[in-house]
């Protein structure tokens, strides 16, 4: 099964995402910020990464285009309560393959995610 890095500083959020997407057979590794998923990035490739926008310090476009650099096969979702114009062109300027906004509807996210690695396979 697929394995997914879920990064959000929202521990509800964050967890949530992980819980459901365990339940249903991923093998899935959370961060709390930028750097924490850079460093489990370093240790082992990811199918697939939820990566929140707003962070503190580095912000998730800047963390996806790193996590491409260090797992190039790996696919980027940009999860995000802060939508804006022009962030679709900016998200795949850096690879993303879809914009999420929450409130999260996790039956699309799942078929989203489904999507996304089926796509890349």
């Amino acid at each position: 099964m697929s394995i997914v890095l879920v990064v959000d500083d929202d521990a509800d959020t964050r967890v949530n995402m992980a819980d459901i997407l365990t339940d249903v057979g991923y093998t899935t590794h959370t961060a709390d910020c930028a750097e924490g998923a850079l460093e489990k990035a370093r240790q082992q490739p990811y199918d697939i990464g939820l990566i929140d926008l707003r962070m503190p310090g580095m912000d998730g476009l800047t963390l996806c285009g790193h996590l491409k650099r260090l797992c190039p096969n790996m696919a980027t979702m940009i999860i995000t309560g802060f939508p804006h114009d022009g962030l679709i062109e900016e998200a795949s300027a850096v690879g993303v393959k879809s914009v999420v906004t929450k409130p999260i509807n996790f039956g699309k996210l799942l078929d989203m995610v489904q999507e996304s690695l089926s796509r890349d396979n």
